[in-house]
């Protein structure tokens, strides 16, 4: 995550206004996915297998 505003400065040759911008979207973003996940983990009531894709998604973007 910190490497996105400087990737957003130094290679889209933007400002810190425009990082400003692509973070709050994507904490916008992430609050309904959080409730999806949250939710068909309560469905299905497995919650191990859910975790388990989060840190599988989450280590292949770092």
């Amino acid at each position: 995550m910190p490497l996105i505003p400087l990737f957003i400065v130094v290679y889209l040759h933007s400002n810190v206004v425009f990082v400003g911008l692509v973070t709050s979207i994507s904490s916008m973003a992430s609050v309904p996915a959080l409730i999806m996940w949250g939710d068909l983990s309560d469905k299905f009531k497995k919650r191990k297998i859910f975790i388990l894709i989060g840190f599988l998604v989450h280590s292949y973007h770092c």
